[in-house]
């Protein structure tokens, strides 16, 4: 099998994400293809194409934690096309285009969408160094994402400069957007002029356990209205931000005799910088005044850690425990934003010891780590040869009491109490074909006093995935 990576490997390598340069050869560790893929020649070369099918359904019940019907049903269908060529064993390129159609139905309205998206499309250039190391180059579309995704999981128009060896792996990329990725919009204005520079360095200290570097600086080069200043509707940008993130991740896997198997994580990571927030007033139904401008620092810190055990008892389960923060803003009118607030890149979406990522801040809260402590418990099980279940449940509260919340909930805080609430996940995971996964998750969050009269009400979410890789 031929990856979609600049190294090539056969498939038990692309699935060995724990291996010390895998970040590098793996596009995205959730991407499996058959071995079978379809292969044709081009000028004496194989072209082989690839990609995937997924049909997913959702349903959301009461996200507004109100009295009125406000469920909510979405479809989607994606296919998936990838086109990889190998000039050389030096050289390779690939090609890949998506088409969705999303369909969206609520008590009030109902909507349906089709697109056309470009995925990654780049040309790579490697060289092979001493011994099992490689460094190379990769200019065009391309995926940038690390384990926990944590700090990042996008595709990015960049240029991406790498190195892999079995025990350290660096990449530095240089990113800036030059479209839209539905081919018939154009690129949004608070996305436009955002120069990214991405670095990512792991090392594998000692057998099973490492250490990784990440920067990230974003700056955002647009020009700024002043108050006072009429704009077309559609050129609304709310913030312009230069800002640095950094940090650092320990992870790794041991056993512990007479209990079982242990994996750990520990994120450390901090956001500096300076941001300019406006106030916009609609003055028609084209144009829009600024109305209000707000310079202020940016200071702000996360951490997030956990452990989870495989045991030897019957049925194998594993137990996990985590804890994260992202620190809040005590005096919102100091003009410094004391708030943690992640790249804008990242997903939250990783696995404990199953064979599904999932959201592990909660599939149905999704909260970003701003202002928020979340605690995790979880318990799991292998199904059958290759599937698993994982029943989570997670805790959450303010950090200091606000009336803002950055999560999937239609309804605000009451900026008095800090408890959020809690949220019970149960996640299904059946992959025993080769080219079929399933997944179905179900969710339940109780909302808690932060909600005020809303205290103890109910929200739902179920979501069924059906992939089916070619």
């Amino acid at each position: 099998m031929l990856t979609l990576m600049p190294l090539p490997a056969h498939a038990q390598d692309a699935q060995q994400t724990d291996t010390g340069s895998s970040q590098i050869i793996i596009s995205n560790p959730d991407d499996f293809r058959p071995d079978d893929q379809f292969t044709m020649q081009l000028f004496g070369r194989d072209l082989i194409i690839g990609g995937e099918y997924e049909i997913r359904a959702e349903q959301r019940g009461n996200y507004a934690l109100s009295d009125t019907d406000n469920d909510r049903e979405t479809y989607r269908q994606k296919l998936e096309l990838e086109f990889r060529y190998d000039f050389s064993s030096q050289v390779k390129a690939l090609l890949e285009t998506k088409l969705i159609s999303s369909a969206d139905h609520r008590a009030d309205r109902s909507s349906h969408l089709d697109s056309l998206e470009r995925g990654e499309s780049w040309l790579d250039i490697s060289r092979p160094l001493s011994g099992q190391s490689t460094l190379g180059l990769r200019i065009g579309r391309q995926n940038f994402a690390e384990e926990r995704e944590w700090w990042w999981d996008e595709d990015l128009d960049a240029v991406r400069l790498y190195y892999a060896s079995p025990r350290l792996s660096l990449e530095l990329g240089l990113a800036e957007e030059l479209g839209d990725k539905a081919t018939n919009q154009p690129l949004p204005e608070n996305k436009k002029d955002i120069q990214r520079v991405l670095a990512h360095l792991t090392w594998e200290y000692s057998k099973g356990h490492k250490l990784e570097l990440f920067s990230l600086y974003h700056d955002d080069r647009s020009s700024t209205p002043e108050p006072g200043e009429q704009l077309a509707t559609d050129k609304e940008d709310k913030s312009d931000a230069r800002l640095f993130w950094y940090g650092i991740r320990a992870r790794g896997k041991d056993k512990i005799k007479g209990l079982g198997k242990i994996r750990y994580w520990v994120d450390l990571g901090a956001v500096k910088g300076k941001e300019e927030l406006l106030d916009f007033d609609d003055i028609s139904t084209r144009h829009i005044e600024v109305t209000d401008a707000i310079r202020q620092d940016v200071k702000g810190s996360a951490f997030d850690i956990g452990v989870t055990l495989k045991t030897k008892l019957p049925v194998r389960p594993s137990f996990t425990l985590g804890f994260a923060q992202g620190s809040g803003d005590s005096d919102p009118d100091d003009n410094t934003d004391r708030a943690f607030r992640q790249t804008g890149l990242d997903d939250n979406n990783g696995k404990f010891n199953g064979v599904d990522s999932f959201r592990y801040y909660g599939e149905l809260l999704r909260p970003r780590l701003s202002n928020i402590r979340i605690s995790t418990a979880s318990i799991g099980y292998p199904l059958f040869r290759d599937s698993s279940i994982e029943i989570l449940y997670h805790r959450y509260r303010q950090v200091d009491a606000s009336d803002q919340l950055s999560s999937r909930l239609r309804i605000d805080p009451d900026g008095q109490h800090t408890f959020l609430g809690d949220e019970i996940d149960i996640v299904l995971g059946l992959e025993e074909w080769e080219k079929l996964e399933l997944e179905l998750v179900g969710s339940v969050f109780r909302a808690g006093d932060a909600f005020a009269d809303r205290e103890g009400d109910l929200s739902y979410f179920i979501n069924l995935k059906v992939n089916y890789n070619f």
